[in-house]
């Protein structure tokens, strides 16, 4: 495929449209079954540390949620740890 003008501006816009569909959203403990629901409807659910980690949203429970890296190694972090939910 050959990269023209046009096809570069069509990715372009294509990418700016997904950037405006996130939701960047305060974490509250209570609403992990929500997001639970929003994973499991093929939602992008990611996670926002105070400490400045990023992970994506696997499963929550009352203690805490399971989440994944980049690199695919699956931590557990408290609802305390988390700051913001990023929903794409």
């Amino acid at each position: 495929m050959k990269l023209t003008k046009t096809v570069l501006k069509q990715i372009i816009r294509e990418e700016l449209k997904n950037l405006q569909e996130a939701k960047t959203i305060k974490y509250k403990k209570n609403d992990w079954k929500k997001y639970n629901k929003l994973v499991k409807k093929g939602k992008s659910v990611m996670i926002q540390t105070a400490f400045g980690g990023e992970f994506s949203w696997e499963e929550g429970d009352g203690y805490g949620v399971f989440a994944s890296e980049k690199s695919g190694r699956e931590i557990e972090l408290s609802h305390d740890d988390i700051d913001k939910i990023v929903v794409y």
